[in-house]
């Protein structure tokens, strides 16, 4: 995310429209953050999502992270 929105609460608006558009079809999302992302990582934690796994691809290091698309509006 550009410097200019980091913290204006873009980053979990733009995850709430991305997940409810992937509920209708898919029942989690993964996304890959390279591991030198420390502040990446620490954003998409917030967001509750978990690494389930980390791999190498092209020299470099990344988290694979999930979450489920489907929220309980309880």
């Amino acid at each position: 995310m550009d410097r200019t929105w980091r913290g204006s609460g873009a980053f979990p608006q733009l995850f709430v429209t991305m997940r409810s558009s992937l509920a209708e079809r898919y029942p989690i999302g993964i996304t890959f953050i390279n591991r030198l992302n420390q502040r990446s990582l620490k954003a998409h934690q917030k967001l509750n999502l978990e690494i389930i796994d980390e791999f190498e691809f092209n020299q470099g290091s990344y988290y694979s992270l999930a979450f489920p698309t489907k929220v309980d509006s309880a």
